[in-house]
């Protein structure tokens, strides 16, 4: 059971957050592990929680802190993902940027009835977006650090939801939170557990969130996302206002190549894997063209067009899949399923 306070439930009850249940933690992890149905919404209560656990161990070892300040901790770790859109990270980090959805964050909290509800509380809607992002000392590192609260919640909660091992951690991390120098630290006796932490997060990403199918259906969704924004048939506060049901929908519905990798991802018809090569195999010229491909849509559409001229297919029917800084595993080229 997570006992909440009265603040929490109000912030629970807007409309902004209610929209995370319509939204999956992992994304197009589902295609490969059908039991990643889970949301955003029990992520984030569980942030909640993982803080105030954090919170009670820096309190036990000394820590004073105001009742405002508490209180922001917890509305900043409630509200963390509230500006991720639909589709999660498949659609924000290859189409928007990695770390768009927390400068949408500040505006969703600024101006929505969230601000009514932090002002009825005397709380800084500014102050808390700050902590989201990082910008609040010690408090900012439990919302977002290394190893914070919502890392050692989504680890744990998606190899659950998974059925995998990879995301177990030492729980005796809780205990060893200490305040030093206006920054989170872990104590000495915390680096066994931390290493659990990170070796967790290392074994997620490789073999859940990295892995090749999820890859290919993160791919093939962003690119129907992309057409989709170019054909009008979306806008990009759109993806800020629905849920990943409604955005399949609306693809699904609409005429084109967005409705055409649609469709496959839908029925889980996806591109295969036509080449494969490790960033270990790769020139360092390369890597550099790869990298700002990732983040220029032309630059990129342009070494798919070469890539399908070479080999005579349509160049639609080819995808280029860079993985995001720091973990590059590979550099995919995919293609329809024959």
């Amino acid at each position: 059971n997570i006992l909440l306070t009265d603040l929490d439930i109000k912030i629970i009850d807007t409309h902004p957050f209610q929209r995370l249940r319509k939204i999956r933690q992992t994304g197009m992890v589902y295609l490969v592990y059908p039991g990643a149905q889970h949301t955003r919404f029990e992520h984030s209560i569980g942030t909640r929680y993982v803080a105030e656990q954090i919170l009670s161990t820096l309190k036990i070892n000394g820590l004073e802190i105001a009742k405002d300040e508490e209180k922001s901790l917890y509305a900043a770790a409630l509200l963390h993902d509230i500006g991720h859109t639909a589709l999660s990270h498949s659609v924000g980090d290859i189409i928007l940027g990695p770390e768009v959805h927390e400068l949408v964050a500040k505006q969703i909290i600024k101006h929505t009835e969230i601000n009514d509800v932090l002002n009825s509380e005397g709380l800084d809607s500014d102050k808390i977006s700050d902590m989201i992002i990082g910008k609040v000392g010690f408090l900012s590192h439990i919302v977002r650090g290394e190893i914070d609260a919502d890392r050692l919640d989504y680890l744990r909660r998606d190899a659950y939801y998974c059925g995998v091992a990879y995301g177990v951690i030492d729980t005796r991390i809780f205990t060893e939170y200490r305040v030093f120098n206006n920054t989170l630290t872990i104590s000495r006796k915390g680096l066994r557990p931390a290493e659990s932490v990170l070796f967790a997060r290392y074994l997620m990403y490789n073999i859940v969130y990295n892995h090749k199918t999820v890859r290919i259906a993160s791919t093939m969704i962003s690119r129907a996302i992309e057409y989709a924004l170019k054909n009008n048939v979306l806008r990009v506060e759109d993806l800020y206002r629905i849920g990943d049901e409604e955005l399949m929908e609306i693809l699904i519905k609409s005429e084109g190549e967005q409705k055409r990798l649609a469709q496959l991802v839908n029925e889980r018809r996806l591109f295969k894997r036509a080449y494969y090569q490790d960033w270990d195999e790769t020139s360092k010229d390369l890597i550099k063209m790869l990298l700002q491909a990732r983040n220029n849509i032309t630059l990129r559409n342009k070494l798919e067009e070469e890539i399908a001229n070479v080999a005579g297919v349509n160049p639609q029917d080819v995808l280029i899949d860079i993985p995001e800084l720091p973990i590059l595993l590979f550099v995919n080229i995919l293609t329809p399923a024959s």
